[in-house]
């Protein structure tokens, strides 16, 4: 194991001069001024940790020849439950104080106005609790604002929506949960010219590790601290960027790792017990390896997963008889497809009396342009339709004339009381099979909203060992492919693979989820979920 990557010192820059008086009133700030707010702390004085205090010192000491802090732009990365909200709370009292700056003006930002507001709610506890600082200001809960009238200085939280708007004169930015931003609007409106008017303009930017490809600014200043503390490129004088965090190759379940990147569990201060009990939810559902990593670990991880562990698919496997499901209620998935895709069909039974789902699919491809498939795409294709496990349609599109004949077919085989299908895709022909054939339609519009439930089931089933399916090589195949993304409420959903890159298909799997959201919407006796896991709590 590589010694995981906790926060590096850096030498300070040449020719930054470093001012004692000025890094020791910055500590006596915190630690004489400010109060813990909350958990078994609060009300105690807020006494800075080894590595706190160092960053303070260095950011408040660092001045240049007329005695101006040098540091404008201080980033942190720093794992989940580590003291964040405080410490950021904490910078926004002091320069809001404490800063010698007459009509300061700093602004709170994060993803959201309701987000940022969890830093300004501990930063006005932190007034309320100093007998001084009361004194000296005025909190206004409902505009989310602390006024400092004496030097016409105030604390205020900003909404997403000033994107769209120029003009501020900060001298302090707290931008809570970079992660969170998706394009850099709000983080140019903030950061670039609008102190330009000040001597010592402070943006500290803290967040978590956020997903590669989705959180633009904060991945920005990853990569920029990552190659500064690493040695790659120089450090700017007026940059300070602190990371803890895991390598890639680090054991994420070595213990050892979560002490060097979780500096509140080194200090002792954090609990190892609430780290366990994620860590054992995330080795149990695939899906929360990469949250696990990432909030707690600080790793840059791929917002999708490899979901499904095909041990347990293949443990689920048996003989299934259709004639003997006869008695229970069955519901149908469809997916139908592009040129690309497959179509396909999955019947899902579900026998309350054992809490089973009995799953099985039946798949469709134009016959026509196999062979403009990767070469190793079209044998698979071939190989599968040999063996009855896939039905080639005639011409360059799947048949939905063909299709509808099938979905008819096994109605009058099965017990079929509802069809889930995607309106975007099978409108048109799931109206036909209501209309025409009289069929119990059920329209689904997809999306995290949608995915969640039926994604969290099929783990649990899986896990549980509640799934039946017949082993079918081309669902098998699904089951390997698919991924899954987790929105910040913690919901699931699969993701659709880029067609035009890989060959690779989930279109069985988001059936079979069709199917068994179905089954979640049929009235009847059900076992829940919770029967073999405690509710996740997001």
């Amino acid at each position: 194991m590589s010694r995981p990557r906790r926060k590096i010192r850096l030498e300070r820059p040449p020719g930054t001069k470093f001012d004692e008086a000025l890094a020791d009133r910055a500590v006596r700030f915190f630690e004489e001024r400010l109060t813990h707010t909350n958990g078994k702390f609060a009300g105690r004085p807020f006494l800075l940790l080894p590595d706190q205090k160092h960053d303070i010192r260095e950011v408040f000491g660092r001045v240049d020849d007329n005695g101006n802090r040098v540091i404008k732009t201080w980033f942190e990365e720093v794992p989940k439950k580590n003291g964040k909200s405080a410490k950021a709370a904490g910078v926004a009292t002091k320069l809001l104080f404490a800063d010698s700056e007459i009509g300061a003006e700093v602004y709170g930002a994060a993803g959201d106005r309701d987000q940022a507001g969890i830093v300004f709610g501990v930063a006005a506890n932190m007034v309320r609790n100093s007998k001084l600082l009361s004194q000296r200001s005025k909190i206004i809960d409902s505009t989310k604002r602390i006024v400092v009238p004496g030097t016409s200085s105030f604390y205020r939280v900003l909404s997403s929506e000033v994107a769209s708007k120029h003009g501020f004169n900060s001298s302090g930015i707290i931008f809570d949960e970079v992660h969170t931003q998706p394009n850099e609007r709000l983080w140019e409106v903030l950061t670039f010219g609008s102190g330009a008017a000040r001597e010592q303009p402070l943006t500290f930017a803290i967040t978590t590790a956020g997903i590669p490809g989705e959180s633009p600014v904060a991945e920005r200043l990853h990569v920029d601290a990552d190659q500064i503390l690493r040695g790659i490129i120089p450090c700017p004088a007026d940059f300070y960027p602190v990371i803890y965090g895991a390598e890639d190759e680090d054991d994420w379940t070595d213990e050892e790792v979560w002490r060097a990147t979780n500096p509140l569990l080194a200090a002792g201060v954090m609990r190892i017990e609430a780290l366990r009990t994620d860590f054992e939810r995330a080795r149990r559902y695939a899906a929360e390896e990469n949250s696990f990593r990432r909030l707690h670990l600080n790793q840059w991880v791929k917002s999708e997963t490899r979901w499904i562990n095909m041990d347990d698919w293949d443990a689920c496997e048996t003989i299934i008889d259709v004639n003997q499901l006869r008695h229970l209620p069955c519901c149908l998935g469809i997916d139908l497809s592009t040129k690309l895709d497959l179509t396909a069909i999955v019947a899902v039974w579900f026998d309350s009396a054992g809490g089973l789902f009995y799953v099985m699919p039946f798949f469709f491809a134009p016959a026509d342009n196999l062979d403009k498939r990767a070469q190793t795409e079209a044998m698979k294709y071939k190989a599968w339709a040999k063996s009855g496990h896939l039905t080639l349609t005639a011409g360059d599109e799947v048949d939905f004339g063909f299709v509808r004949q099938r979905i008819k077919a096994l109605c009058e085989q099965m017990n079929v009381v509802s069809i889930g299908y995607d309106p975007q895709f099978a409108g048109y022909l799931a109206q036909r099979l209501k209309e025409e054939d009289g069929l119990p339609m059920l329209e689904i519009k997809q999306g995290f909203n949608f995915f969640n439930e039926p994604c969290i089931e099929l783990e649990s089933a899986l896990i549980a060992r509640r799934i039946r399916h017949n082993g079918h090589p081309v669902l098998r195949w699904n089951a390997d492919c698919v991924t899954v993304r987790k929105n910040d409420a913690g919901m699931l959903r699969p993701v659709k693979p880029d067609r035009m890159k890989n060959s690779n298909r989930i279109d069985g799997i988001v059936a079979m989820l069709m199917g068994i959201f179905a089954q979640l919407r049929t009235p009847g006796p059900r076992r829940s979920i919770y029967e073999e896991r405690a509710p996740l709590i997001f």
